[in-house]
C-alpha cells in the first residue's frame, strides 16, 4: 500500500512539473492576388501582369514557442518562428553575414550589395527569430535572433502596420531610409525589455558582430527603444548604430566601387545610424498616426521621412490608409531625391482568426536633379489566417 502511494505521489510531481511548463504551436499562412505596374522617369512602361504573392498583411510563418515556470515569478521562455512563402512552401530568409542578414536567398555565383557576399546563402530554418531567454519582475533578457528595437518602434507608428502596401514602409524604403537604418532583425542579439513602469518601457540591445580580421575590429550593433502607452497614447521612440562590412560593401557600391569591399568577413567597416519618433492616438471612432525619422551614413548622410496614417473600425471591417515622403541626400550633392505615395487597405474578419483584404499603394520617385519622376502602383485582394 506504501508503495502505491508513493508511486501516485511521485507521478503527481512528474504532472505537475509537466503543467508548469508549456510549449505552443502558431503561425500565419497570408496570400495576396496582386497586379502592379510601373513606368520610368524616361516613361518606360512595364505591366509584370497579376502574381501571386505571401505576406500581403504579414509575413506567412510557423512556430513554435514556449515558457517554464521557474518559480519565484521568473520563467524561462523561448521562441523559434520561421519565415515560409505560402504560395510555395519556400524558405522565407536566408542566412547572411555578420550582424544582420539578407532575406533573400543568393543564387550560386550572384553577389548581393546589402553583404558584398558572393555564392550561395543557405535558407535559415527560423528565420524570423529563435532566442531563449528568462522573464520575471525584473523584465526579460534574452538572446539570439530578435527584432531590433528600431524595426519593433517602426510597426507601432506605421498606421498600416508595415504591410505590403504600406505607405511608410513602401516610401520610407524606395528613398533608401530602410537602407541607412533599420536592419529588422538582429543576428547574436542581446537584448533586454524592462517591465512595464507607468506605461513606460524599455528595450536595449546589443550584437557584436563575431567578424574581427588582422588590423580590423569586429563590427557591432547598438540599439535602444523607449516607449509609453497608457490609454489611447502611444508614444515610441527607437535610435540605433550599426557597424558591419555589409554596409561597408552596399556603401561601396553605391559609390560605384563595388570592388572596394567584397567577399564575405573582408574589407573595412560601413557605420550607419537611424532614429525613429511617432505617435498614435485612438479616439475609438478612428486612430490616427504620425511618425518621423532620419538616418544616416557614408553615403546619404541627410535622410530623412515622415508619415501620416489612420485606422477606422466600421463592424466587422477595418478601413486603413497612410501618406508618407522620404528626402535623401548624397554627401556633397546640392539637390536631393524623394519618394512619396499613398496606400490604404480594408479588412474583414471572418472570424477571431481568419480575414480577407483588399489594398493598394501608389509610389512616385524622382532622382536628384531630374526633372521627371518614375511611378508605381499595385492592387491586390488576399486572404490571412492565423492558427
Amino acid at each position: 500500500m506504501k508503495k502505491t502511494l508513493v508511486a501516485l505521489a511521485a507521478l503527481a510531481t512528474v504532472g505537475a512539473a509537466f503543467a508548469q511548463s508549456t510549449v505552443t504551436l502558431y503561425g500565419k499562412i497570408d496570400w495576396e492576388v496582386v497586379s502592379k505596374r510601373a513606368t520610368t522617369a524616361a516613361g518606360v512602361n512595364s505591366n509584370a501582369g497579376l502574381q501571386v504573392n505571401s505576406a500581403g498583411l504579414s509575413g506567412s510563418r510557423w512556430g513554435m514557442k514556449g515558457t517554464e515556470d521557474l518559480g519565484g515569478g521568473m520563467s524561462a521562455i523561448f521562441d523559434l518562428q520561421a519565415g515560409i512563402d505560402g504560395t510555395t512552401g519556400q524558405t522565407a530568409q536566408c542566412g547572411g553575414i555578420n550582424v544582420t542578414s539578407v532575406n533573400a536567398c543568393i543564387a550560386a555565383g550572384a553577389a548581393t550589395a546589402a553583404t558584398g557576399a558572393t555564392g550561395v546563402s543557405a535558407p535559415r530554418l527560423f528565420g524570423r527569430q529563435a532566442f531563449a531567454g528568462l522573464k520575471g519582475g525584473f523584465g526579460q533578457v534574452t538572446v539570439g535572433r530578435q527584432y531590433a528595437p528600431y524595426d519593433n518602434a517602426f510597426g507601432q507608428v506605421d498606421g498600416q502596420g508595415y504591410t505590403s502596401n504600406s505607405a511608410m514602409g513602401s516610401v520610407w524604403a524606395a528613398g533608401g531610409h530602410a537602407d541607412a537604418g533599420g536592419p529588422g532583425r538582429v543576428d547574436n542579439q542581446i537584448t533586454y525589455f524592462t517591465p512595464a513602469m507607468g506605461g513606460f518601457n524599455a528595450q536595449l540591445s546589443y550584437a557584436p558582430g563575431e567578424d574581427a580580421a588582422p588590423g580590423i575590429s569586429a563590427g557591432r550593433y547598438f540599439g535602444i527603444g523607449l516607449g509609453y502607452g497608457n490609454g489611447p497614447l502611444n508614444i515610441q521612440f527607437a535610435t540605433e548604430s550599426m557597424k558591419s562590412r555589409g554596409v561597408a560593401n552596399a556603401l561601396a557600391t553605391a559609390l560605384g566601387t563595388p570592388g572596394a569591399v567584397t567577399g564575405v568577413g573582408t574589407g573595412g567597416l560601413g557605420t550607419s545610424d537611424a532614429w525613429i519618433i511617432g505617435a498614435s492616438y485612438d479616439l475609438k471612432v478612428a486612430k490616427p498616426y504620425f511618425a518621423y525619422g532620419r538616418a544616416s551614413n557614408a553615403v546619404n548622410t541627410k535622410d530623412k521621412g515622415w508619415s501620416l496614417g489612420a485606422t477606422a473600425p466600421l463592424g466587422p471591417v477595418t478601413l486603413s490608409g497612410g501618406y508618407a515622403r522620404e528626402t535623401s541626400t548624397l554627401t556633397g550633392a546640392v539637390a536631393s531625391s524623394n519618394s512619396r505615395g499613398f496606400g490604404g487597405q480594408a479588412v474583414y474578419n471572418l472570424s477571431k482568426r481568419t480575414n480577407v483584404y483588399g489594398e493598394f499603394m501608389a509610389l512616385r520617385t524622382t532622382a536628384a536633379g531630374a526633372a521627371a519622376s518614375g511611378k508605381s502602383s499595385q492592387y491586390g485582394v488576399g486572404m490571412r489566417h492565423d492558427f
